[in-house]
């Protein structure tokens, strides 16, 4: 079980990389939700998605309560530039990642 998560981390990882953003996974359980993810105010069954409603992120629940957090994760710019306001703050997972980019 342990080589299938760090296999499927490596390849979460790989996979997100060139989308340049972060996963994270772990176990979100509840004994009164037992089976389902149980996290930010949210009760997922297996197999269900939804975006995190307090911050940019999604949420996949698998199996025994794992899930799968994508967040935006860290981007780099060029010199003279920095980040402004976001663009669509509220909108979709990874749409309210997008901000944009001043020259300074």
């Amino acid at each position: 079980m342990r080589g299938a998560i760090a296999v499927f981390l490596f390849v979460s990882v790989f996979l997100v990389s060139e989308n340049e953003a972060a996963v994270a996974v772990g176990f979100f359980e509840d004994p009164a939700h037992p089976g389902k993810c149980v996290l930010e105010g949210l009760i997922l069954d297996a197999g269900q998605t939804a975006r995190n409603p307090n911050k940019c992120e999604r949420i996949v629940c698998s199996a025994n309560s794992m899930a799968q957090i994508q967040s935006c994760g860290v981007y780099g710019l060029a010199p003279g530039q920095q980040f402004g306001e976001y663009l669509t703050p509220n909108g979709d997972y990874p749409a309210c990642c997008e901000r944009k980019v001043i020259s300074v």
